[in-house]
């Protein structure tokens, strides 16, 4: 196992990476943990020291569910899931993580800057990885625009052998979701369409149960046995903005999330997503007007599975340089 550094710093000077949007994905669709190319980010990779890298970010196609983030809202799951590849595509590709193991994530935060404008132009994201123990990582990630950051996060995760994964998950490795409850409306949940909804109706305010579809190939494009890191999130998502909307905002622009992972969300069981607001002061929105947070928590069986506070605000977000 390599040892892994964090003294070294990126030069002040941008260094461009090997490929540009529009080239072959940088990284195998494997490599990202995707089935479609088209949904790989990565468009090129530079190392610039010990365990820091520069890449291209490819924002411009149409990527299922995800979106391109255009004006002044930068879409949280596209965001999410650029972090997400970032993180196994270095895994893969520059630590040498065989494809043959099984990754766990221990959490994933990220702040968006509401002053920041974004569009369908390269994105260049660095990233510093640094090791928390022998089979563990955390890794700082920047995205930029035009030559401004506007997105910081921080993530972790682990893998372990499929041997141990194997041992680990016991009679889970085979379970599947049950009957789907039925979703709360599109507008509730701030998503277009029922398919895109993860929240399932629980007859009380402020409460849910899981939606863990399989068949949708955005959140769960290949098999899995238990309910994805990025289907937490976008649930946090939603009830984040179920809340606000009930509150009476108009518009919602989440900028914000820290979600905190502590077990598996098993299919077996019903997850139930509660959600409440929350103050914003020591919240990366403690300082925005109109900034608002909301604590999402998913339970299982009586036990916290899951816990994020999600930031925004409501209304519509002014651009000021």
């Amino acid at each position: 196992m390599h040892h892994i550094v964090t003294h070294h710093h990126a030069p002040s000077v941008p260094v461009p990476g090997r490929g540009a949007p529009g080239n072959a994905p940088a990284v195998r669709p494997a490599d990202a943990h995707r089935v479609q190319p088209d949904d790989v980010l990565i468009r090129g990779r530079h190392r610039l020291a010990e365990n820091a890298y520069a890449l291209d970010i490819d924002w411009a196609g149409q990527h299922v569910f995800f979106g391109p983030a255009l004006g002044s809202v930068h879409h949280h799951m596209l965001i999410a899931q650029t972090l997400r590849q970032i993180g196994l595509g270095l895994a893969h590709t520059e630590f040498g993580i065989s494809s043959a193991y099984q990754f766990l994530m221990s959490g994933m935060s990220y702040a968006a800057d509401p002053r920041r404008a974004t569009d369908r132009s390269p994105v260049r994201a660095e990233a510093v990885c640094t090791w928390t123990g022998r089979n563990g990582i955390r890794i700082a990630i920047t995205l930029e625009q035009h030559g401004t950051v506007f997105v910081t996060s921080e993530s972790g995760f682990s893998w372990v052998s499929e041997r141990v994964y194997q041992r680990l998950r016991g009679p889970f490795l085979s379970a599947r979701p049950g009957v789907m409850p039925s979703p709360v409306g599109a507008t509730v949940a701030g998503r277009s369409t029922a398919d895109e909804v993860v929240l399932g109706a629980s007859g009380n305010p402020d409460r849910w149960v899981l939606i863990a579809d399989t068949g949708n190939p955005a959140l769960m494009d290949h098999p899995v046995d238990h309910v994805p890191g990025l289907v937490i999130m976008e649930a946090s998502q939603q009830a984040a903005h179920a809340v606000v909307a009930g509150a009476g905002a108009r518009s919602w622009c989440p900028l914000t999330t820290d979600m905190v992972t502590s077990r598996y969300v098993e299919f077996d069981a019903p997850c139930w997503i509660d959600a409440r607001e929350v103050s914003a002061a020591g919240t990366p929105l403690g300082g925005v007007p109109g900034g608002i947070a909301v604590e999402v928590t998913g339970t299982q069986r009586g036990e916290v599975a899951f816990r994020s506070v999600v930031g925004g605000v409501a209304g519509p977000v002014v651009v000021r340089e």
